[in-house]
């Protein structure tokens, strides 16, 4: 229970940080924040892989991607290929909340780290890499691309 108490507190303050630090406009919401990351970080994304990342359905998420396009955070583009396929990016609006995002996260890193000796720092980043690694091949199944 410690355990958990301990990544609640960590996540809840790094959320609180990402928040403050990245200036997110309320107008995005805890899920439109999250398309703008993942648009970030893989590029170019059908709104089904959006949907299925986030977990919600694709008409949940049409609602979603119609505000923040609408704001002006993400644009829609049909595939030369399939016209049937739509895919979102972020526009220059929407990769500057993103690096502001990742910004943020490396602010959040620096303060954690800085509680920590030089020590500590490198049993914290050796435990996080193997995480990391196992996480990521247990979730292959989930990939966007």
């Amino acid at each position: 229970m410690d355990f958990l108490k301990s990544m609640r507190t960590l996540t809840r303050h790094f959320m609180d940080q990402e928040r403050r630090d990245a200036r997110f406009s309320r107008s995005l919401g805890r899920h439109g924040e999250v398309v703008i990351f993942l648009l970030g970080e893989h590029g170019d994304l059908t709104m089904g892989q959006l949907a299925g990342a986030v977990g919600l359905s694709v008409s949940s998420m049409t609602v979603i991607v119609d505000r923040l396009e609408k704001a002006g955070y993400v644009t829609r583009e049909r595939s030369q290929d399939d016209r049937r396929v739509v895919r979102l990016r972020n526009t220059s609006k929407g990769r500057k909340i993103h690096q502001s995002a990742l910004d943020a996260q490396v602010r959040f890193a620096r303060l954690v780290l800085s509680l920590l000796d030089r020590s500590e720092q490198r049993i914290l980043l050796s435990l996080h890499g193997k995480i990391g690694k196992r996480l990521n091949a247990s979730l292959q199944g989930l990939k966007l691309r």
